[in-house]
């Protein structure tokens, strides 16, 4: 089976986020859009599955980042939805978020650091990993104090999740399998649930199975009581996402690509199809997760790459491109990651300029692009005159 990277996007080869089914996104934009009353009130169950460098994760209030506001310390912190500013979780007066003694402490980036925030049923759950293991702790939304919960051998964290009830680790082993690893957040015990010889990684949740694929191109859906079930993947598949219960695919056929759907349940069902693209040449294809009902396609071919909002009902609509710096070409905005009432997205770039030492110790200056985000609705994202709030983020 042909697998192509995006390389422009997040859920190159990996998921961009994923939040399970909640009520309808408003139909305003973000400048009208649903208070984050009613928001957190639909919220939906949290299923993330983000590789480990980026590690996004929706929730009630915000998407939870670990931030480095200074450059070294890795900090848990929050995108708050309602505002579009990320703040870290902390609430020492006069903090510097700079050492083990700030509450939303998670590593020196200069120790190899790495680290994660999830929430799930009103708590936090912060996973901070060193080349020692991964070392989890709970706390409440806000953050604050945090309560030892258990100690795992996770040191190549490959993606985390929660149904809602239990977390669920995605990591390598000794370099050679990929192993599902279930941790109940009210004992802190843990169970191996599922292996997978080789490297693989997620495209999606199916109930409470994570769907994986290997290097080799094989799919299959990893249980929490140790089943692994192979799953069938339609020929020239470029693009795989397992989502709501089926398992979605942009196929390349010599004159186009077509993006399907079917049944995950069902094997044998003729798979549906929703969208066509006739004339294409894609050399790469990339699906996003399902939010309000509709799920990213983004097709790069030989000169450019477009993005489409496909509805999982059918109907197809072509996604603005997004302006980058001078001297680039637009491109596809980026779905960072969101739930169905909130996206966080690429709005552009712009340049930086810096200045640093040379190892010589001389002076010298620098630019570099910044991205530039918004949020906005599902809703919202393909119309024209519903710009995307701008977010104001650590050190920018």
């Amino acid at each position: 089976m042909k697998r192509t990277v995006i390389l422009s996007l997040t859920l190159c080869l990996a998921l961009a986020g994923c939040a399970g089914p909640a009520a309808a996104a408003a139909s305003s934009g973000p400048a009208g859009a649903a208070s984050a009353e009613s928001a957190a009130a639909a919220a939906p169950a949290l299923r993330d599955l983000l590789p480990a460098r980026n590690a996004y994760c929706p929730g009630t209030e915000g998407v939870y980042l670990t931030g480095t506001p200074d450059g070294e310390a890795l900090v848990g912190t929050v995108l708050r939805w309602d505002t579009g500013e990320q703040t870290v979780l902390c609430s020492e007066p006069g903090c510097a978020h700079d050492s083990d003694s700030c509450p939303a402490w998670l590593g020196a980036l200069s120790a190899g650091a790495q680290g994660r925030v999830l929430e799930a049923g009103g708590r936090l759950y912060w996973l901070a990993l060193d080349e020692s293991g991964c070392t989890v702790t709970v706390s409440g939304t806000a953050g604050g104090p945090r309560t030892p919960l258990a100690d795992l051998p996770v040191t190549d964290l490959q993606s985390a999740y929660t149904d809602g009830e239990f977390l669920y680790l995605l990591w390598v082993r000794d370099s050679y399998e990929t192993l599902l690893t279930r941790l109940d957040p009210a004992t802190g015990e843990t169970a191996d649930c599922a292996v997978r010889t080789g490297s693989a990684w997620p495209i999606g949740t199916w109930g409470d199975r994570v769907v994986v694929e290997d290097t080799q191109g094989g799919v299959a859906a990893l249980a929490p009581d140790g089943t692994v079930t192979p799953l069938a993947v339609p020929d020239g598949a470029m693009a795989l996402r397992a989502d709501s219960g089926r398992l979605y695919a942009a196929v390349a056929d010599g004159s186009g690509l077509t993006l399907t759907a079917r049944p995950l349940d069902t094997p044998d069902a003729a798979p549906e199809t929703l969208a066509e693209l006739p004339g294409c040449d894609p050399v790469g294809a990339a699906l996003g997760p399902v939010y309000g009902g509709q799920l990213e396609l983004v097709v790069s071919e030989a000169r450019q790459a477009r993005a489409y909002w496909v509805g999982t009902g059918g109907g197809m609509q072509e996604l603005p491109a997004v302006t980058m710096k001078d001297g680039t070409s637009p491109r596809p905005a980026e779905i960072h990651t969101g739930n169905d009432q909130w996206l966080w997205v690429t709005t552009g770039l712009r340049d930086e300029t810096f200045t640093a030492i040379h190892d010589d110790g001389t002076l010298y200056t620098a630019t570099r692009p910044v991205e530039l985000t918004g949020l906005t609705t599902p809703a919202d994202l393909a119309a024209p005159d519903a710009a995307p709030r701008p977010c104001t983020r650590l050190g920018e």
